[in-house]
């Protein structure tokens, strides 16, 4: 039997699975037993996005293979309102507040007051 593990925000929750089994079916379970939305969620392995589409044993590396468990980080979208974040260490100019960062095809905006 393998696992894999998933990290949201320090909290893990393990998933057990078979070496043949889809990626997206074992997110489906960790969903499942996590109660979130996959709507607000990334799943990264190895510092790349997960792809869904293959089986336990294609997704894991030589080593994790030999241990039979993956782990997988979990990563929440901030904000899905136009991809505004507010940032406490970016300051507008005029105002002194916080400024809005916004994310778009990899160029920054910045929006204050």
């Amino acid at each position: 039997m393998n696992k894999v593990v998933f990290d949201c925000n320090n909290t893990k929750v393990v998933i057990q699975c078979n070496k043949d089994d889809k990626m997206k079916d074992i997110i489906a379970k960790y969903l499942s037993k996590s109660d979130k939305n996959k709507n607000n969620l990334t799943f990264l392995y190895n510092g790349q996005l997960l792809n869904e589409e293959l089986s336990f044993n294609k997704c894991a590396n030589s080593l994790d293979r030999q241990r039979n468990s993956i782990n997988i980080l979990v990563c929440g979208l901030q904000d899905l309102n136009d991809n505004l974040v507010k940032s406490k260490y970016v300051i507008c100019p005029k105002c002194y507040d916080s400024a809005l960062l916004s994310i778009k095809d990899f160029k920054i905006s910045i929006t204050g007051c």
